[in-house]
């Protein structure tokens, strides 16, 4: 896989001057950079908790490490499959949505890095997996969804392959046209979640464009060792799976206990929230911002944007002061 595909890895050292490259991951919500090395699928601020970017890499590399796990998530997995078909056969809905619930516990509880590490324990975590298997019930009971699949799986079936210094390749324009079917049953599923107000929850914690981006990162995990150059690049390129370093000074990290479990964790100064990588305990480590302006403090509203105006003087307040733009 080229080394444009995002690793575990986020931090390199440069051993001069203390400055530090990073990966140039910028949260949309507050304009942090990503400063903490992250070890799953979602690359997620230390200083807000937002998804800011997604790594498909890491999930691949911890099911690997994990082959305990996944013998125990094969065995429920054959028992899905068999029952998942059976209940779409039969137009039990209810059934093969009670059966997808299940999944989701199972499947976070096998792979918790596949679980947006911003979802908190508890009842978030509950709407979730409801909300995950509302979904995914509808999805699988959509007709112009199976039609798409089909088609998907029809191209998918067509794909040639030749030898190139030992290695097997594939011809590019029928993966192409593979690729083109993907991407239509990918636009189809999005409008299904996105427009669909009972699934408001992904809105914040799985954002459409995320979505978007793993789907694909799937694909370049599979495909791109199969793919010459130059169209090995040209599909990383076009799908924004490069990577841009760029070097910043190290940000001062503070260490706090979790509320809940007691484990140490580092954040950045000006940090916001964080949901403990050990329990998922939401931590908030601001209520508050002082007015540069007039000095007052201002309470941080539930749903707060990167820019809230003062309530004394009106002032426009930035919430974490962003590293590089």
């Amino acid at each position: 896989m080229p080394d444009a595909i995002p690793k575990l890895e986020l931090l390199a050292l440069l051993s001069k001057k203390g400055i530090m490259k990073v990966k140039k991951f910028i949260c949309h919500k507050c304009g942090a950079p990503k400063v903490n090395p992250y070890t799953g699928v979602y690359v997620v601020c230390d200083y807000c908790n937002t998804i800011v970017d997604i790594d498909y890499a890491s999930t691949v590399e911890a099911i690997e490490a994990a082959p305990e796990r996944m013998e125990k998530w094969s065995k429920f997995y054959l028992d899905y499959t068999v029952k998942a078909a059976q209940y779409l056969q039969k137009g039990n809905k209810k059934a093969h949505r009670e059966l997808h619930y299940q999944y989701c516990i199972e499947y976070f509880t096998a792979f918790p890095g596949s679980l947006p590490p911003n979802v908190p324990n508890g009842e978030v975590f509950e709407e979730y997996c409801q909300a995950s298997a509302d979904f995914m019930t509808q999805h699988a009971f959509e007709p112009k969804m199976k039609k798409a699949k089909e088609k998907y799986e029809k191209l998918y079936g067509q794909i040639d392959y030749y030898s190139v210094n030992g290695q097997h390749k594939a011809t590019y324009d029928k993966f192409a046209k593979m690729l083109d079917a993907y991407m239509e049953m990918l636009e189809l599923e999005v409008s299904i979640l996105y427009s669909n107000p009972d699934y408001e929850l992904f809105n914040e914690y799985y954002p459409e464009e995320f979505n978007r981006k793993q789907r694909i990162s799937q694909i370049a995990q599979m495909w791109i060792p199969y793919l010459e150059e130059p169209h090995g690049s040209e599909f990383l390129t076009k799908y924004h799976l490069t990577q841009e370093y760029i070097e910043i000074n190290p940000p001062e990290l503070s260490k706090i206990n979790c509320e809940e479990c007691k484990k140490e964790l580092k954040v950045p100064k000006g940090a916001i929230t964080c949901v403990c990588k050990y329990c998922r305990h939401q931590n908030n480590l601001q209520t508050t911002v002082n007015c540069r302006s007039c000095g007052i403090e201002n309470p941080l509203p539930a749903k707060w944007k990167m820019i809230i105006n003062c309530n004394s003087c009106g002032t426009e307040l930035r919430i974490v002061q962003p590293m590089f733009g």
